[in-house]
């Protein structure tokens, strides 16, 4: 059964890679909205990469993981910074664009100089959206 994601009062998260155009023979996934009460953990992968769980929202077994790139041995600080972007305007309900990493590349058409974007809560340590899947 598909998790139910249509309630006013959660936290949305938004994640975009670079290139969020999918072309002919490609099926990873570019960009993802995902409900922050799906979180399921985190895995600091490297000194400066931190995989961040979540519930698949089409209901199957497979876990959407979210790779976040950051300054070296700031682990810590970036999951620090999930939690508090994960728990803010609790009850309100908002979208919170956690990492997007698109930039104008040329290759979206109507984002001429759109720059990449990543939560203040992160202070500037995460650098890139690695990967969604």
């Amino acid at each position: 059964m598909a998790r139910q994601v249509n309630n006013k009062t959660e936290n949305y998260l938004y994640f975009a890679k670079t290139g969020v155009v999918l072309s002919a023979g490609t099926d990873g996934a570019e960009a993802a909205m995902l409900p922050a009460s799906a979180y399921l953990g985190c895995n600091p992968t490297s000194t400066t990469n931190t995989n961040f769980m979540f519930e698949d929202v089409l209901g199957t077994a497979t876990a959407t993981v979210v790779s976040l790139t950051h300054t070296a041995d700031k682990n810590e600080e970036v999951i620090d910074a999930m939690i508090e972007i994960m728990n803010s305007y609790n009850g309100a309900g908002a979208l919170q664009i956690v990492a997007d990493g698109e930039a104008d590349t040329g290759s979206i058409t109507g984002a001429a100089n759109k720059s990449t974007v990543f939560h203040k809560a992160f202070k500037g340590l995460v650098t890139a959206c690695a990967a969604i899947a």
